[in-house]
């Protein structure tokens, strides 16, 4: 059986929650952790270490458990490598999967329902270290508190890659000799990430940082962007967004290669499928079908609907439906 992410960094395993609440308490926060049901039986692990001012954490239950975190002065990126988790974030609802990561601000009211099956990577970031990496790299420190957008869609562009470069360096500290356990290289590989998280997800700075060949996402990119994402049912083109976006064709699409690393069709689709998973988890099978939620989301044909559903979940479209 293949070692789980971060084996040589195990601080538990153990089917004692109370243990598990406590040593994690001591790498996280203090935590209220109960059992979904009388009959869950907790395998519980953390494997956690820290690189230079952030900690990279594996975290897995192995039952149906539910998390109130206390008060927290630092940024969690929760990065499921299985299963999913149910979240209460302010009055948001959030379902974090192997496609979707999210990060959790500090002092946001979070309630968490972790799936037996999810195992999770948890990036920790004290809030004094994103404020002066934000210094450092725009010569100016936040006035207000740095604020994400909370959703982080991993499967393509900038994001895709950010969690590339955080599953590369987990390989890397799994190695005997890494270049990450050594401290030098583990401070590149955290300015990495911060950097790049800054680069890759929204938020209220994101004006101030720059990009090679403009800013990060330049004005018709966020323009079509904002587009889609109010209209995604709409018959969108390239043409049609590109015109709304007040520029040519061939430019919205080179400025979506350079900042998002992919097409505006392929964004738009990539936006539907996330739409028909949420409409998928939230009916049953007695409400709507699998087929009909693919055509409303722009999928006329549902066997290439699911084999796109697949590749990007994990899943058929119809287990979604069933769950």
């Amino acid at each position: 059986m293949r070692a789980a992410p971060l084996h040589r960094y195990e601080l538990f395993h153990t089917s004692d929650i109370d243990h598990a609440r406590e040593l994690a308490s001591r790498v996280f926060c203090e935590h209220q952790l109960v059992p979904h049901s009388r009959i869950s039986q907790l395998d519980a692990r953390l494997h956690s270490t820290k690189l230079d001012r952030t900690a990279v954490s594996y975290l897995a239950y192995g039952a149906d458990v539910r998390i109130s975190p206390g008060a927290r002065d630092y940024y969690a990126v929760l990065l499921p490598l299985r299963g999913e988790c149910r979240m209460s974030l302010g009055s948001r609802r959030i379902v974090a999967d192997t496609s979707t990561a999210v990060i959790v601000s500090p002092e946001e009211r979070l309630l968490m329902h972790w799936q037996d099956r999810c195992q999770q990577l948890i990036l920790r970031i004290d809030r004094d270290t994103i404020n002066a990496h934000l210094q450092e790299v725009t010569g100016a420190g936040p006035d207000t508190p740095i604020a994400f957008a909370p959703v982080m869609p991993v499967t393509f562009g900038l994001k895709h890659s950010w969690r590339m470069a955080l599953l590369n360096l987990v390989a890397d500290l799994d190695q005997e000799h890494s270049l990450s356990g050594s401290a030098l290289a583990a401070r590149a590989y955290e300015r990495a990430l911060l950097s790049g998280l800054l680069l890759a997800q929204p938020h209220n700075y994101e004006n101030q940082l720059s990009h090679e060949g403009g800013t990060t996402h330049p004005r018709a990119v966020r323009m079509a962007i904002e587009i889609m994402r109010s209209q995604p049912a709409e018959e969108h083109t390239s043409t049609s967004l590109a015109r709304k976006a007040g520029v040519d064709t061939r430019t919205l699409q080179r400025a979506f290669r350079r900042s998002m690393d992919t097409t505006p069709m392929t964004y738009l689709r990539q936006l539907r499928l996330q739409r028909a998973r949420d409409e998928l988890s939230t009916y049953d099978i007695e409400q709507t079908s699998v087929s009909r939620v693919a055509a409303r989301w722009g999928f006329p044909h549902a066997g290439r609907f699911s084999v796109m559903y697949r590749e990007k979940f994990g899943e058929p479209p119809s287990r979604t439906l069933h769950r």
